[in-house]
């Protein structure tokens, strides 16, 4: 099933897998994130509440993946709210939204090591972004489910 609120999440996924760049890839997962945790659910959430439906909440974890347990073990089973607030946001969001270090300097695409920063966080934050929109799914599964 496709469900309209989360169009925009698929969309997003699609631009994140078509691109060549990690730091546009990158993007697209963050805003993923965005908005999900900024637009979507609490809309989702005011929606069922006006409804007066129930909705059973999961808790969203970076998943277990082999390659992150050799890369970044520490994220694994951490909340992904938890990570995209304290990770993501701050070292990683404004640099490649706005090509901005924290020090100032223009973030450089072509250099190798903030290609490999970037590169190195697109297991992780694609990973999130993909749990973030099945819950999603399963949240709008119930929705419907409330309403027959």
């Amino acid at each position: 099933r496709v469900f309209n609120r989360v169009l925009p999440l698929y969309a997003l996924y699609r631009e994140a897998k078509n691109a060549a760049s990690p730091f546009y890839r990158f993007l697209c997962y963050y805003k993923i994130l965005e908005g999900a945790y900024a637009h979507i659910r609490p809309a989702f959430f005011a929606d069922a509440k006006a409804k007066g439906r129930k909705v059973v909440t999961e808790k969203e974890v970076v998943p277990d993946h082999e390659e992150l347990r050799t890369t970044h073990p520490d994220l694994i089973g951490r909340p992904i709210k938890a990570v995209f607030d304290e990770r993501f946001t701050p070292e990683f969001r404004d640099e490649v939204a706005h090509y901005l270090l924290s020090d100032g300097a223009v973030l450089n695409v072509s250099d190798f090591k903030a290609v490999k920063r970037f590169g190195d966080e697109l297991l992780v934050i694609e990973l999130c972004a993909r749990t973030v929109i099945a819950v999603q799914e399963r949240y709008e599964v119930q929705g419907l489910a409330a309403r027959a």
